[in-house]
Order: structure tokens, then sequence, then C-alpha cells
């Protein structure tokens, strides 16, 4: 009996060890993650509204808290207002409903912010975003209706660096709509990830890290306090 106890003592022993080192890691991203988000709000120092507000998105859509934040980080540096990201992340989500993957979802955001870099539409960034399953037809299509021009002129436009960023990003949004059916940014996001099985399962799945943000959160100011001033 003694030996059992001094197991069991153990093994909750290194439970909280386990949950005390998974604190101190969501508390160490989630202070260099407030401190980049205030950076990225040009002197107004929303860094931890803006993180609430991605834990928040990430909850709603079913995706990894870390891997959320990254995202909106990476389009905000691009130049991206809050809202501006939050809906392209969105728009990203929607394509899961279309069969793309996590990661596939991860690619088609790099490919964004690689056109907003550039400052127009080369086209090696669509093919990240077919392997989502918005192909390139349907972008051009609705660069065609956005300017006015047929698919072989939107093309040519292309090939010429003549469809600036912001048209593009336009163009591929309405792809993204036209292809999954939503009305608005997420709505096919958030249905996959809240009324289908494969849904709810990949959300309980990624909701610890949301969970041990929250925690991080709240003890956060006691761990400040033990450090050396």
């Amino acid at each position: 009996i003694a030996m059992a106890a001094v197991n069991a003592a153990a093994a909750v022993l290194g439970l909280v060890a386990s949950l005390a080192k998974g604190i101190l890691a969501s508390g160490g991203f989630r202070e260099r993650a407030i401190i980049a988000f205030d950076a990225l709000s040009k002197g107004a120092k929303t860094g931890a509204a803006d993180l609430a507000k991605v834990r928040q998105l990430a909850f709603e859509m079913g995706a990894p808290f870390e891997d959320t934040a990254e995202s909106i980080m990476k389009l905000r540096k691009m130049g991206f207002a809050a809202a501006e990201a939050e809906n392209l992340f969105k728009s990203m989500q929607d394509m899961r409903g279309v069969g793309a993957t996590m990661e596939e979802t991860k690619r088609a955001i790099v490919a964004i912010t690689q056109i907003k870099s550039a400052g127009k539409l080369q086209g090696d960034e669509l093919n990240q975003l077919a392997e989502a399953g918005v192909g390139a037809s349907e972008v051009y299509k609705q660069l065609g209706k956005i300017l006015g021009k047929t698919v072989p002129e939107v093309i040519k436009m292309k090939e010429a660096g003549k469809i600036d960023s912001d048209t593009a990003i336009k163009g591929i949004m309405a792809a993204i709509a036209e292809t999954t059916g939503s009305k608005k940014p997420g709505e096919l996001g958030k249905k996959i990830a809240n009324e289908t099985l494969g849904g709810l399962l990949e959300k309980l799945k990624n909701f610890g890290g949301i969970a041990m943000d929250t925690i991080a959160e709240k003890v956060a100011p006691a761990f400040m306090k033990l450090k050396p001033i």
C-alpha cells in the first residue's frame, strides 16, 4: 500500500510539473505575442486586447491558438489592418470546407503575404492557393469581374505585372467565397469547426492551447512579481 501511495504521489507530481511547464511555455509565447502586437499597433499598445481577439478567433474556428496568432501577426506585419487580417484568416479557414488541411491554409496565408510583399500578383502564389482548393481559373474569373476584363486579358495583365496586390487579394477573397459558398469570411470554417464530428474533434484537440493561454493570462502577474528587479 505504501509503494502504491508513493507511485500515485509521483504520478500527481509529474502531472503538476507537466502542467506548470506548459503554463510557463504558454506564458512565454503570450509575452512575446503581446510585445509583437503592441509594436504592430503603432503606439496604441493594444497587444493584450489583440491577443484576446486572436484567442476567441482560434476558438471559433477550431484552430490552434499559437498558429492563429502567428498567422495574424504575419498578416499584420505585411501592412494589413487588424480587421483585414482577421477576415483573411477566416477566409482561409473556409477552405477547410473544400478539403484543405490546416497546413494548406497556413501556406495559403503565406501566399497572401508574398503577394502583398511583392506589390503585385506574380502567379506562383496561386499554386499554393490551388493546393488549398481555390483554383487559379476561379481567381482569374473573379479578377475579370473586378477589372472588367476577360480571363485571357487578366492573364496577360498578370504576366505584365499589372495586377496590384490589393486588387489581386480582392480577387482571391472573391474566389474563396465563390468556391466555398460563404456569404461572409469564416462562415463555412465556423460551421465545419462547430457542426461536424471531424471539426469538433479538431477543436477539442486544439483547445489545450487556448486553455493554457487563459491560465497563463491569470497567473502571469504573479510570475512577473518573481522576476528580478
